[in-house]
């Protein structure tokens, strides 16, 4: 006959669990292993701390909080030097520096670094949501799920961060705050170098060299890098707009979305400029406008003041400013147009919710799905003053411009001609985008509202 000890950890092999809950029907390998999980019915928590009064449920997770008081963290990783109470957190926390995943789902094939959330993962599969929340009937698969939906019923946040004031609903959230406190990210990608401050984060992105979209549309054929993106996409397939503002009545699909546009009743501008004191908004708005600013350190960088033409001066001081690309979600930062475009599409598709009616092109915003609509209407409303061409969009006319300089007198009027695109490029913010409250107003203003770029000032 096997002793009790080989045949409990045989049986997470077999997967024999005979000890079942009455409840919920969840099994165990062990009797005790049962009786602490009633405790998540009953509310039990027999076993209370001397030094905090926080009381347990489960005998083992009760020792570990002891040792907290204690200082008691002897286990180090070799890799961040991150210490840890117990050898099996250690040892699960090593497995995110060398990727390994020795939990396979037999359902779905995908792996996982702790037994865990193996386990939480194959209640997926089973429909099985074993923890419901009384006020709303939603259903969980994990108790620490669930003790965080309740949260949002009650208000409690009892995860104050003692560097800022901050209070969180759930502990995940205050972990990851703490990082940005303290600035780090230890999880990097080896394909590119990119660091993180969650492994979530980074099995996240390391999709976009994978090319993975797991989260499959049953609707549709459309896939998903995230999960979120594909619940954003769902509410295109349902018309549902479940977030209704209760001033004007309008609805929202989503509860960001809502929150964004109360402030259009309350005035509120919570995003600010730390270097002209203009606020905005959304946070989006605030990124593009700081962008405006360029490098306000750089001593080639030119502020004009009141109605003068800066280029009348000095011609040969006038420095287009770098516009870096940044996504307007995550507001991450890239090299080239192309390569956010290509993060848009791979991590945010539900940001382009203006699709072209003739080809199915997604846009992020109205005004380009306008610009674009022209390719198929064939309208050209920026138009040269100085020959029959016209082009679909001001940038393009801008370009063409540069044409009408004669090659003979390219040399000494090259740095007239660059500042007077530079003045007319500059007034198509102020033509196209008048409001001084961040704003915006149309964008495809047509090119005869605009002044003679090539015309010398009077």
């Amino acid at each position: 006959m096997q002793p009790v000890c080989l045949r409990v950890h045989m049986a997470r092999h077999t997967g024999d669990l005979p000890f079942r809950c009455q409840q919920c029907h969840k099994g165990y390998g062990t009797l005790s292993k049962l009786k602490i999980h009633q405790r998540s019915h009953t509310g039990e928590k027999p076993y209370s701390c001397g030094e905090c009064s926080k009381r347990f449920a489960d005998p083992s997770v009760f020792r570990k909080h002891r040792r907290t008081h204690a200082g008691l963290r002897p286990y180090q990783c070799e890799v961040c030097r991150k210490t840890y109470a117990e050898l099996k957190d250690l040892k699960n926390h090593e497995r995110s520096h060398t990727g390994e995943r020795p939990f396979l789902c037999q359902d779905c094939g995908k792996a996982f670094s702790r037994s865990s959330s193996l386990a939480c993962h194959q209640r997926i599969h089973a429909a099985h949501k074993p923890y419901r929340c009384n006020l709303c009937g939603k259903g969980f698969t994990q108790l620490s799920s669930f003790q965080s939906h309740q949260r949002t019923h009650s208000g409690e946040k009892p995860f104050l961060c003692p560097q800022c004031g901050r209070m969180f609903s759930d502990p995940s959230s205050f972990r990851r705050h703490q990082r940005a406190h303290q600035g780090l990210k230890p999880y990097a990608c080896d394909k590119c170098g990119k660091a993180f401050r969650q492994p979530a984060d980074l099995a996240m992105h390391q999709r976009i060299h994978t090319g993975e979209r797991p989260h499959k549309c049953s609707q549709c054929d459309k896939s998903f890098v995230a999960s979120w993106d594909l619940k954003r996409h769902l509410l295109v397939h349902s018309g549902q707009r479940p977030h209704q503002c209760g001033e004007c009545g309008k609805s929202f699909a989503e509860r960001a979305s809502l929150t964004k546009h109360y402030r259009v009743h309350s005035g509120e501008r919570p995003f600010k400029c730390g270097r002209c004191g203009k606020a905005f908004v959304v946070s989006s708005s605030l990124r593009k406008h700081e962008r405006t600013h360029g490098n306000e350190n750089s001593e080639d960088k030119v502020a004009p003041t009141g109605n003068q033409d800066p280029f009348l001066n000095d011609p040969s001081a006038i420095v287009v400013a770098t516009v870096v690309p940044a996504c307007g979600e995550c507001g991450e930062v890239f090299a080239s147009t192309q390569e956010l475009r290509r993060h848009e599409r791979l991590l945010h598709p539900g940001l382009r919710p203006f699709p072209c009616p003739e080809c199915g092109k997604g846009f992020s915003d109205r005004a380009g799905l306008r610009k674009h609509e022209r390719i198929h209407s064939g309208v050209r409303p920026h138009a040269c003053p100085h020959c029959s061409k016209a082009f679909l969009g001001a940038s393009d006319l801008r370009k063409h411009l540069k044409t009408h300089v004669s090659l003979e007198n390219r040399s000494s009027e090259d740095t007239m001609v660059t500042a007077t695109i530079m003045t007319y490029e500059s007034l198509l913010p102020a033509q196209l985008h008048p409001h001084d409250d961040g704003t915006e107003t149309d964008k495809d203003t047509p090119s005869d509202c605009l002044p003679d770029p090539l015309t010398e000032p009077s």
